[in-house]
């Protein structure tokens, strides 16, 4: 008898977890082209080059559920209260590294430092960044934890990223904080040609994955892991890049840039 009743429990124990295995995950992103935007063409659709690695992830995996855009400071928020959300593409910091569960990596951005062209500041390292009177960055986004971990307190941190491109363009600010490619389409966007802008200082690759609530059990996310690792090495995340990123840099160093990889030359996505 208790030994039937041992096995019932089990039974029951693995049936629970099969039905919790297959429960839904919310899966969100943000407007932030080419990694995540709407499609022109479809206006009720989602793409770009993390959308397009996401959703054959989740198609392979026999996940089907529609992907959800918002503005990142409210995805960010239901990643961390849950139940069951993804959230993509988030930087993969040290910081964060503990809160989540992580897929990808998806796809790379380059932080720099974007200066009107023709500036006169002269930038060859971070510290020349510190003693400009103010610097533009999205709010609570990773390029704002990336410039406060560093010690950086001349921020102008503002809700919406093309906000800091007008202050720019409208000498408000004399430094934009922001990420390559995405710079150069919000650009495109907003009217502002290329020649207008400058690398005034490149710093940092930053990794971007699909980040997955810790309630989300861990068998699916390295099952999603492995799907991801397979789509890399048969080539389709190479074309999804090739499709969406171009693989030629819009913006030119400014005059004062330090040179190397840190002023213009592209950085292998």
């Amino acid at each position: 008898m208790r030994s039937r009743l041992a096995h019932l429990l089990f039974a029951m124990l693995v049936l629970t977890g099969s039905l919790a295995a297959a429960d839904p995950v919310t899966l969100i992103t943000e407007d932030i082209p080419p990694f995540n935007y709407v499609d022109p063409a479809k206006p009720d659709a989602v793409t770009g080059v993390c959308t397009e690695i996401v959703r054959a992830i989740m198609a392979r995996s026999g996940h089907h559920d529609r992907i959800q855009m918002m503005p990142w400071a409210r995805g960010y928020a239901q990643l961390q209260t849950g139940p069951r959300v993804a959230l993509f593409a988030t930087a993969r910091l040290p910081e964060r590294e503990h809160l989540f569960r992580w897929v990808g990596p998806l796809a790379h951005k380059h932080f720099a430092f974007i200066a009107p062209a023709g500036s006169p500041l002269h930038m060859t390292t971070v510290d020349d960044a510190r003693r400009v009177s103010a610097i533009g960055v999205y709010r609570d986004s990773a390029k704002q934890r990336w410039l406060l971990t560093h010690g950086f307190t001349n921020l102008e941190a503002v809700d919406d990223e093309a906000a800091n491109l007008r202050l720019l363009t409208g000498g408000r600010i004399p430094l934009w904080f922001t990420a390559e490619p995405e710079c150069y389409e919000l650009a495109r966007r907003q009217g502002i040609e290329a020649g207008q802008l400058a690398i005034a200082l490149r710093v940092e690759v930053i990794p971007l994955y699909l980040a997955v609530s810790r309630d989300v059990e861990e068998s699916t996310v390295a099952a999603w892991q492995q799907t991801c690792d397979t789509l890399r090495l048969d080539g389709t995340i190479a074309a999804l890049t090739r499709r969406f990123i171009p693989t030629s840099c819009d913006l030119v160093p400014a005059a004062g840039a330090a040179t190397g990889a840190q002023a213009g030359t592209l950085i292998p996505r």
